[in-house]
């Protein structure tokens, strides 16, 4: 099975070959030759709720999945992106509507409860940077920048029940 995905800006061709042991080879291919092809053994194991077990090249993580209103958000090791799947890119092609948090839109990648905001409203912040913390499954994820820019708005308020897709921080790149 091979499909394009768009992850944050990016659109990656992905390609999943099963094989008999429960692992899969998965290729991943820049779509606009951004970088070389990356190519993995993985296993994804669902362990309840939104989280899961993925281990790539025989390194292991908890993932987080949740589905949004038309991409599936995951948070992976503190980032959060989200993952377009092929249909609503085309529909997307098609309406000539932009790219899934192409703006900076940070959302929660599952529900929970907002228990720390770090950024205001003008404040710059840097790629990677910490701006907000929420509480899920009793653990904390803490959801970052996707890169160098501008906070243009809060929405995320401490205390406050949150789902995938809320917008809680909008950040304009630098």
């Amino acid at each position: 099975m091979s499909l394009n995905y768009q992850i944050g800006e990016r659109t990656v061709r992905v390609r999943v070959d099963v094989e008999v042991d429960g692992f899969a080879r998965v290729t991943i291919t820049p779509a606009e030759g951004e970088g070389a092809e990356r190519l993995f053994r993985a296993r994804y194991v669902p362990i309840g709720g939104s989280r899961a077990l993925l281990e790539l090249d025989g390194r292991q993580t908890i993932v987080h999945v949740a589905a949004g209103d038309d991409a599936q958000h995951v948070s992976i090791g503190g980032e959060h992106h989200a993952v377009v799947p092929p249909e609503v890119l085309e529909k997307r092609r098609k309406s000539g509507a932009g790219a899934a948090d192409a703006g900076g839109h940070i959302t929660p990648p599952m529900p929970g409860q907002v228990i720390k905001v770090m950024v205001q409203a003008g404040d710059l912040v840097a790629k990677g940077q910490a701006v907000v913390v929420i509480m899920a499954m009793k653990m904390e994820t803490t959801l970052c920048a996707p890169y160098d820019g501008k906070v243009t708005e809060v929405r995320a308020v401490e205390g406050a029940q949150v789902k995938p897709g809320d917008l809680l921080v909008d950040i304009e790149a630098a």
